[in-house]
């Protein structure tokens, strides 16, 4: 995995993930902590303005779903380089 940004130097700057110990449980939620709070109530305005606005619950339910996906790709997207530019 390759980090950029603000994510980058996060982990070049926490010598707890450097540890030859470290487990991937123990990175993944170092960065959850850190990065929970990032930018959270736009996000769930920008998903909230995308979701479709139906009667059927079940289609509801679905298009909400995959705003959260789509919101989930957005947020890993910026924790890692992309191979090819």
């Amino acid at each position: 995995m390759r980090l950029m940004d603000s994510a980058k130097r996060f982990y070049n700057g926490c010598s707890e993930l450097h540890s030859e110990d470290v487990t991937l449980q123990k990175f993944k939620s170092t960065f959850r902590d850190r990065f929970k709070d990032v930018h959270k109530d736009q996000c769930k305005a920008l998903a909230q303005k995308i979701i479709c606005k139906v009667d059927d619950p079940v289609a509801q339910r679905i298009h909400r779903e995959t705003a959260e996906c789509m919101l989930l790709a957005s947020f890993v997207s910026g924790l890692m380089h992309p191979a090819h530019k």
